[in-house]
């Protein structure tokens, strides 16, 4: 497994200075439309929105999309990943297909609420090293989604 560093930053444009250190920089922003998310988005190869299952949790999320959007960022760069998941096969079709018609992309794989995923990160550990297989695997399936996506759109770029 890769080596990831964990690092706080002043400010986005630091964290953008920096960025030629590192092979990947992932920027953890405001959940809404702040100029520090439009900042980070502008600034991203690809912007990823966590959500939940319900409305109430989808909801904001399509907000904020949207106001992406509005502010000049392609929905090509926007993409959706199922966080704390029930494990309901109804609701991660229904969520996805909420997703889905509000025209973004959502990424295969989900964390459901599991208290294994805590227990991993108090140790230290990666959400796709928790003590159950099945967990890791849906965890692992949502990362590679990601580096999917992202090579996609860098050879979109190439091209």
């Amino acid at each position: 497994m890769p080596e990831m560093q964990v690092q706080s930053f002043a400010s986005v444009k630091t964290a953008l200075e920096d960025a030629p250190r590192f092979d990947a920089l992932i920027l953890d922003g405001k959940p809404n439309a702040s100029e520090q998310t439009l900042d980070i988005a502008k600034a991203a190869d690809l912007v990823v929105i966590p959500t939940g299952q319900t409305v109430d949790d989808l909801h904001p999320g399509v907000v904020l999309a949207h106001s992406l959007r509005k502010k000049g960022i392609s929905p090509e760069k926007i993409a959706f990943a199922m966080f704390k998941t029930t494990g309901s096969e109804r609701e991660n079709v229904a969520a996805r297909q909420y997703l889905s018609e509000a025209g973004y992309l959502v990424l295969d794989g989900e964390v459901s609420v599991s208290t294994a995923y805590g227990s991993a990160s108090d140790m230290g550990k990666a959400i796709t090293e928790t003590s159950f297989r099945s967990l890791n695997d849906r965890a692992a399936k949502l990362a590679q989604s990601v580096i999917d996506k992202m090579a996609e759109l860098q050879e979109r770029q190439v091209a």
